[in-house]
């Protein structure tokens, strides 16, 4: 809300006054008015939920409650309602509904108010820090409550110490209903231009340029965004907001799109010897690398594509499978390679040259041996009859029992079937 005070001048503010001020005009004044659009206020509640008391009711066919409450806040405008009851403090909407920063009870915001109603924008940083930014010191219900001097009460408890803290155990004073209050999150570290979003749980997205080429960054601009969710608990040993720079191999996940000489420090866990391809000894240019614990891509109702211009690659020291409910398709004008210690396919029909030509069934080596043996030693016994009566075994009996010895070799060792 916006509001008035009066600014008391000193000798040579009062003495230049005055010059502008014809010879018939009176005494400059001893202060003058100041006005303020724009007011600090503390947050005293944050209403998150269709559960909150605060939301109003609706007699509509549309609604029961009034729903656009959710994501608004009671405030105390520091200045404007210093001595307003609770109960008849105003309840501010969101400045921006788009992008809406939702603060923590005791936090201090800036509120407006425009066309009878009162706006709220984003959380002061009182602290600059990241996870919270709360200050009792203005805080008129804590403080008067605590020591019962009113506001300001807290000041001998700040001096002596940061006065961004949560010591009190009283969950009257607690950040808000589940909240709890990380001193481990970390702020990234700057960069000249950068353009950072960063949450109060170590979540971040930086639009940068610089910070990959810190060594020499006169040689141009790479641009690139990096998305990050959960720092590196690595990170938790560092001092009290110290600031840090994104780990794409150890942070919780990781989106970074990068480009020029801006070169990705990522390095894969994966043991698995790569036979195919090389993998890139610089991971620069325009790239993207993705990194998590745990990777879902899901094309739900149409098709899902990829495509490499040169090397696609999937390596894993793990399973690999694919399922499909309809066909599967491999197609290359040159060699298709398989290097396994063993190799099955189970299928009803196994086509080998010409789709769903059946002229030419394989045949079953064991099988087939057996049968050519036992061929064999029925022609070794052959007897013939003659007019002079049964002939004896063919002479050509030796060469049948040799030729059973030259059987095995014609059965592969590697490719078998039933």
């Amino acid at each position: 809300m916006a509001y008035h005070k009066r600014k008391r001048l000193d000798k040579d503010e009062r003495r230049g006054r005055k010059s502008l001020l014809s010879t018939s005009s009176p005494e400059a004044p001893s202060s003058v008015p100041e006005f303020y659009e724009l007011e600090p206020a503390v947050v005293l509640h944050v209403i998150l939920d269709e559960n909150d008391s605060m939301i109003p009711q609706l007699e509509s066919s549309l609604s029961s409650r009034d729903y656009s409450y959710i994501g608004r806040i009671q405030c105390r405008p520091i200045y404007s309602h210093e001595k307003t009851p609770t109960i008849n403090l105003p309840i501010a909407i969101p400045l921006e509904t788009n992008i809406t920063e939702y603060p923590l009870k005791h936090e201090m915001v800036v509120v407006v108010k425009y066309l009878g109603r009162y706006y709220y924008t984003r959380k002061l940083g009182a602290y600059n820090q990241l996870n919270t930014n709360f200050d009792y010191l203005w805080d008129r219900e804590y403080t008067s409550d605590r020591d019962g001097t009113g506001m300001g009460g807290n000041v001998g408890a700040t001096s002596a110490g940061n006065a961004n803290t949560t010591s009190d155990s009283s969950d009257r004073y607690r950040l808000g209903e589940y909240f709890e209050e990380n001193i481990n999150i970390h702020p990234l570290r700057p960069f000249e231009g950068d353009l950072t979003l960063q949450s109060r749980f170590g979540s971040s997205i930086r639009f940068g340029a610089y910070n990959t080429g810190k060594v020499n960054p006169w040689e141009g601009e790479h641009p690139q965004i990096l998305i990050r969710n959960r720092q590196n608990p690595e990170f938790n040993e560092e001092e009290f907001l110290f600031p840090v720079e994104e780990d794409v191999n150890d942070d919780g996940s990781s989106i970074h799109i990068t480009s020029g000489q801006a070169q990705s420090q990522f390095v894969t866990e994966v043991d698995m010897e790569i036979r195919f391809n090389t993998f890139p000894s610089e991971l620069k240019n325009d790239m993207i690398v993705i990194n998590s614990g745990r990777l879902i891509l899901q094309s739900r109702e149409f098709e899902m594509f990829g495509f490499g211009k040169k090397t696609i690659g999937w390596v894993t020291d793990g399973l690999y499978t694919v399922d499909s409910k309809d066909h599967q398709y491999f197609n290359t004008p040159k060699d298709h390679i398989i290097w396994s210690t063993y190799t099955r396919v189970n299928s009803d029909k196994i086509y080998l040259g010409e789709e769903f030509n059946e002229e030419e069934p394989v045949v079953l080596g064991e099988s087939f041996r057996r049968w050519l043996e036992a061929l064999l030693d029925i022609m070794a016994q052959e007897i013939h009859p003659t007019p002079t009566g049964p002939s004896g075994p063919p002479v050509q009996g030796p060469q049948y029992q040799a030729m059973k010895a030259r059987i095995p070799p014609f059965l592969s060792r590697r490719v078998f079937t039933v």
